[in-house]
């Protein structure tokens, strides 16, 4: 069991014995590809199975120029490991950062290309529409003409004969006297305690029972 391993730089390499006879050892595996997280499949564990090669000791080392020759290196044996990862809470949460972070950017650049192609169609439709041409014939008078709607007509009120603007203005719905018999109405219940406070606060004696004689 391996904790605290930077992945980014470690590697594995497998050394098989039978007893006490050494069988050789694997080639270097880097630990990174092991240790990947699925930020879409956040898991608690991540299980991988490497099949691992075994070379002879004496040609381990020669690997390397045996990849560049091309030439077939039989291994003495094969196995295959199953390595279990459980990524800490930081690695899961700097994973999602990361893809955070992705999207961001991907987002903005889809931003940025939009902006770019609504300027470049705009620009386009200005050069081609955007004045009349030169011989093209009359432009055609709109048949409605702005600001016919502001026109001062006649109102309701304007139409109204006196009695019914006496009315209105003394008590009527919208007349002062109407507007203040309500608000009197609606601020009877304060008027009353406040007067009552004063009155006892200013007059309270009057109130008092006089001593039994």
């Amino acid at each position: 069991v391996f904790r605290g391993v930077e992945t980014t730089v470690a590697t594995l390499t497998v050394t098989a014995k039978d007893v006490d006879i050494p069988l050789g050892s694997s080639t270097p595996h880097e630990v990174a590809p092991l240790c990947a997280l699925d930020p879409m499949d956040i898991k608690d564990k991540y299980v991988t199975e490497l099949p691992i090669a075994i070379l002879a000791e004496d040609t381990a080392g020669a690997t390397d120029a045996a990849v560049k020759e091309e030439t077939l290196v039989q291994p003495n044996c094969t196995v295959t490991l199953r390595i279990t990862y459980k990524p800490s809470p930081k690695d899961q949460r700097e994973e999602l950062y990361e893809l955070l972070n992705k999207t961001s950017q991907r987002k903005a650049t889809a931003l940025e290309n939009l902006r770019k192609i609504s300027m470049q169609a705009a620009t386009s439709r200005s050069d081609t529409g955007g004045s009349p041409k030169a011989g093209g014939g009359s432009v055609a008078k709109p048949s409605v003409k702005p600001g016919f709607l502001n026109k001062g007509g006649k109102t309701p009120e304007s139409e109204a004969g006196p009695w019914k603007k006496l009315y209105n203005r003394t008590i009527g719905p919208n007349s002062a006297l109407r507007r203040g018999a309500f608000l009197a109405f609606a601020a009877k219940d304060f008027f009353i305690f406040f007067g009552a406070v004063t009155f006892f606060h200013f007059k309270g004696q009057l109130l008092a029972i006089p001593p039994p004689v």
